[in-house]
């Protein structure tokens, strides 16, 4: 099986949200630091790779508990995504199927091991945002991605957790399954006085800290 692309790897994100993120990189120092949390089977994950420096230190965070149940549900979203063309359905197929032998994060690392600028990838953690925010762990990042517990009282927690950090970007703004995203979001750059970018047709923010 050979990955090479992003689109390659099961997934939720659209290849137009991953050409925004060179524009979250495009605001971070060298050598950045850059948590990524919520993970799945590493579509997001390879093209943040893509859009990271060789020099920049990615950490991951995931409860990592995805399993054989969740295959059909990728391989019949890899039927009806238009940023997934056919030719690339046999391997979005095939890392799915992957679940069937291997851990979550088995099949995660298998794909991510496939990437030229793997050797970034410094700690990948798995536990729950919610216990990684209570055992207070660092949030020493220049940027983290957010695609996790889309609540209103998670992401604003979280929010509220890495409220230090530079840039702050995520998933599902303007999502109507999840409103409680871009609720949080406008009402934490309002109290923090952050720089919202919003790109409501890609589901996507920047927080930029003032």
């Amino acid at each position: 099986m050979e990955i090479t692309l992003a689109r390659y790897v099961p997934g939720f994100t659209s290849m137009y949200q991953h050409k925004l993120y060179k524009d979250v990189v495009d605001l971070l120092p060298e050598k950045p630091r850059f948590l990524e949390i919520g993970v799945s089977l590493g579509r997001s994950s390879w093209a943040w790779l893509d859009a990271l420096p060789g020099d920049a230190h990615y950490d991951a965070l995931d409860k990592f508990d995805i399993g054989p149940e969740d295959i059909p549900e990728f391989n019949k979203n890899a039927g009806r995504k238009p940023s997934t063309p056919g030719n690339h359905l046999d391997c979005w197929e095939g890392i799915a199927n992957l679940l069937k032998t291997m851990s979550h994060r088995e099949v995660w690392n298998f794909v991510l091991q496939h990437h030229p600028k793997f050797h970034i990838v410094k700690f990948v953690l798995t536990m729950r945002l919610q216990q990684y925010i209570q055992d207070e762990y660092g949030v020493n990042y220049d940027a983290i991605f957010i695609d996790a517990n889309q609540s209103y009282d998670g992401v604003m927690q979280t929010l509220e957790h890495f409220k230090n950090t530079k840039v702050i970007c995520g998933d599902d703004y303007g999502n109507p399954d999840w409103p409680g995203v871009e609720k949080a979001v406008k009402e934490f750059a309002k109290k923090y006085n952050f720089k919202l970018t919003e790109h409501r047709k890609n589901l996507f923010f920047i927080l930029e800290n003032q």
